[in-house]
């Protein structure tokens, strides 16, 4: 971002509240994959801006980039601290976009109402800001790590919308054969069709600048950004003495003993219940 890549840890959070990631090279990735769902007959009013990670404001025409994607150096320094890095490379940006287009696209014809929705995701509960990784499963399918799909109804249906896009038909078809999953995409083909013939919900579309009030720089927001757990990794005896203590699995302990080494580091203060679930990608408006 910064002209000079040596300030570029000195940078404000609030300078990238002024840059519009269609100026930048995100805006190709964003308008191609925009194209391509033009192309299926859905069109999105939609406007993104920058923060600290990806979301969906729900009820908006904002979707949430975030901001390390623009600068090489800060998702290197990311990556050697062991810190979440999410979407950095066209695929996998193309697939977080896809999941919050999902999330966009129930908010715009109100598909949570529809009782084929309800039939194959259920019923939307209270959205979650946490969740616990499980291990893969035949009902879901995988877009996002830690089989996000499995947190929330509203999660199952964005990563399954993400999927019938980002790849071929024929591919997810055989992927996905003979599986509870295979329904639940061809479930999104319906709702496109459904789509196609419904005049789309207002949404709000009043300013959204959530890195505008930002007082922190680049560094700062480092020290506060969460840890990727698969680089921080308990003994086997630390393992067991949390799956004995918190009566939970080996692979729970895993998840819990890399946040507690992490936390500990820090200086942080240690919650157990806390720190076994993840934070959750959808934020509520």
């Amino acid at each position: 971002m910064s002209k000079n890549r040596t300030d570029a840890f000195q940078t404000k959070l609030r300078d990238f509240a002024k840059i519009r990631p269609g100026d930048t090279f995100v805006g190709l990735w964003i308008d191609e994959c925009l194209e391509e769902l033009k192309a299926s007959g859905i069109k999105f009013p939609v406007k993104f801006c920058f923060d600290t990670e990806w979301y969906y404001a729900d009820g908006t025409q904002w979707i949430a980039i975030p901001y390390y994607i623009l600068d090489e150096k800060i998702v290197q320094a990311r990556r050697r601290q062991k810190l979440i890095t999410e979407g950095v490379k066209k695929a996998k940006f193309k697939r977080y976009l896809l999941h919050e287009l999902g999330h966009m696209f129930e908010a715009l014809y109100s598909t949570r109402k529809m009782q084929i929705r309800r039939k194959y995701f259920g019923a939307s509960a209270k959205a979650p800001t946490s969740y616990l990784p499980l291990k893969p499963s035949k009902h879901y399918v995988e877009n996002l790590p830690e089989q996000y799909a499995q947190s929330h109804p509203d999660e199952d249906f964005a990563e399954t919308f993400a999927v019938y896009f980002a790849e071929k038909p024929s591919k997810w078809r055989a992927k996905y054969k003979d599986t509870p999953a295979l329904n639940k995409l061809l479930c999104i083909g319906q709702l496109v069709e459904i789509a196609k013939t419904k005049k789309q919900r207002k949404l709000d579309s009043s300013s959204f600048s959530p890195l505008k009030s930002s007082k922190l720089i680049v560094k700062e927001e480092l020290l506060s950004a969460p840890i990727n757990i698969h680089h921080a990794r308990p003994s086997q005896s630390t393992l067991y003495r949390l799956k004995n203590a918190y009566k939970i699995s080996i692979k729970e302990a895993h998840y819990l003993g890399a946040y507690i080494r992490w936390q500990r580091s820090q200086k942080e203060k240690i919650d157990a219940k806390k720190i076994l679930r993840h934070k959750a990608h959808y934020i509520p408006y």
